[in-house]
């Protein structure tokens, strides 16, 4: 786990390789849709913690510690891109980092 005290400096994607990984994420967890959501065991998954599961499957040859800046640098990125693109909005809102605004589900 990364020390409370440590700085951390995230670096912002360009959009081009951050939208690929957007799509990369959705392939992910359409790839796996029925371990998810159709085992035996029904529980369901959230979208946050496959967010969590894709980074640890997706840099699972690094430590622990590399994984988690990894997913504080998609979610730096994350952030920065909902103010400029729709695409990078919607999946902030689906996931749960951002609160939709009424008419989007109105």
């Amino acid at each position: 786990m990364l020390p409370a005290e440590e700085d951390i400096y995230c670096k912002i994607k360009p959009w081009v390789e951050f939208k690929t990984l957007l799509y990369d994420i959705y392939d992910h967890r359409i790839k796996h849709a029925w371990e998810i959501n159709g085992a035996v065991n029904t529980s369901y998954l959230t979208l946050e913690e496959h967010l969590v599961l894709f980074f640890i499957e997706e840099y699972k040859d690094n430590n622990r510690q590399f994984v988690e800046e990894k997913l504080l640098e998609f979610l730096a990125t994350l952030k920065y891109y909902t103010d400029y693109w729709k695409r990078a909005r919607t999946f902030a809102i689906m996931y749960g980092f951002l609160k939709g605004e009424e008419s989007f589900f109105g």
